[in-house]
């Protein structure tokens, strides 16, 4: 009983959380107007470029575009070298498991009249 009687009321709990949450409230609310960031400049204007700029940039996307276009036509031909390679391969690969069960029909038709029971 002496723990129950120092405890305050629910009622006086809730004035006091509801007060925090209040000056809380408040405290933030203040920080924000007085520490606001600096916002950085953003410039819209437009910046024109000159035309040996211009050009200059034409032949760099030019020479990239030819350096791209040797690299596709490089990984075409791999492609096309690894298409038959493959193909091939497979095309062995199936010889040599219909030769494997030719030999297997051979020796079942061999055994046929020497089961017995």
């Amino acid at each position: 009983m002496i723990f129950a009687e120092a405890l305050p009321e629910a009622n006086t709990l809730l004035q006091i959380l509801v007060a925090g949450g209040f000056i809380l409230w408040i405290a933030g609310m203040v920080k924000g107007l007085f520490s606001k960031t600096e916002r950085r400049e953003i410039s819209f204007a437009d910046e024109y470029a000159s035309k040996a700029e211009f050009k200059a940039l034409d032949r760099k996307v030019q020479m990239l575009e030819g350096r791209l276009e040797h690299s596709l036509e490089l990984i075409r031909q791999e492609m096309k070298h690894d298409k038959e390679a493959i193909l091939e391969s497979g095309e062995e690969r199936a010889i040599k498991l219909h030769d494997r069960i030719n030999v297997v029909l051979q020796a079942v038709s061999e055994l046929k009249g020497r089961i017995e029971k």
